[in-house]
């Protein structure tokens, strides 16, 4: 039997700036005209409006890339992998966290920008969803903030169609291995652990990780930590949680 291989890698485009004209967000999932509370807004990341403003932030705090699989310090760089790992494939959709408490319901931006939230590997054969990436900036840090924004998008996944929601049967929250503060928040919004994936992911040179035997690629090792809430942890125990939670930080 004869057979051939025509695959070939897709080249990158490089972005030094936003692509021009209206943003199509390339979503396989419904989403409503509004995702907020009293307190936040998620509005889908839109690189024209927010890319140099979070980009500006994000790198102002190294901190935040700690547990983090990409290196963002290059603008262009930023912008790159964002439209090449997020915009180009339709499962996921990252969102940005706007803090409504800052003047004028949050319309200035470089005032009210609290960080990055979204949905990603969105699988709607499965009915599954994970929340990701979550970056929550150090000036929203023990706020009202991170519970608000985890809390909607938990509350839209996991919600019946009636009561405004997608009605999933899973959502999956992961994060890298030694990230307690990820664990932390996920465990206190009723995630259970599912279990640790080894050698999930391979490390940019430049991020700290397990050392691999030199034969492998170049890069450093994670493991990936996997976490869900289902259907039936839903009704039984963490909606009502979640409900708590948000309203303690109200």
């Amino acid at each position: 039997m004869s057979f051939f291989n025509s695959y070939k890698a897709s080249e990158m485009q490089i972005f030094t700036e936003p692509a021009p004209g209206p943003y199509d967000i390339n979503f396989n999932t419904p989403l409503p005209e509004k995702l907020e509370t009293d307190k936040i807004r998620l509005v889908p990341f839109v690189p024209s409006i927010h890319a140099k403003h979070f980009h500006t932030v994000y790198n102002q705090h190294p901190e935040l890339g700690t547990y983090f699989p990409f290196v963002w310090t290059e603008y262009s760089w930023f912008l790159t992998m964002f439209y090449a790992y997020f915009h180009a494939k339709p499962e996921h959709l990252p969102m940005i966290i706007i803090d409504r408490t800052k003047g004028n319901d949050g319309d200035n931006i470089e005032e009210s920008m609290a960080g990055m939230i979204g949905y990603m590997n969105s699988d709607t054969h499965r009915k599954s969803i994970e929340i990701g990436p979550v970056i929550v900036f150090p000036s929203w840090k023990r706020t009202f903030v991170s519970s608000h924004a985890i809390g909607l998008l938990m509350n839209y996944a996991m919600n019946l169609p009636e009561e405004g929601g997608l009605g999933l049967r899973k959502l999956v929250w992961t994060f890298l291995s030694g990230n307690e503060a990820s664990l932390k928040a996920a465990q206190r919004m009723g995630f259970k652990v599912e279990g640790t994936l080894r050698w999930f992911w391979e490390m940019p040179e430049e991020v700290d990780g397990e050392p691999v035997d030199g034969q492998r690629g170049v890069g450093k090792g994670k493991h990936e930590v996997s976490l869900s809430v289902c259907w039936d942890d839903w009704e039984k125990e963490v909606k009502e949680l979640v409900h708590k939670q948000m309203n303690r930080q109200s």
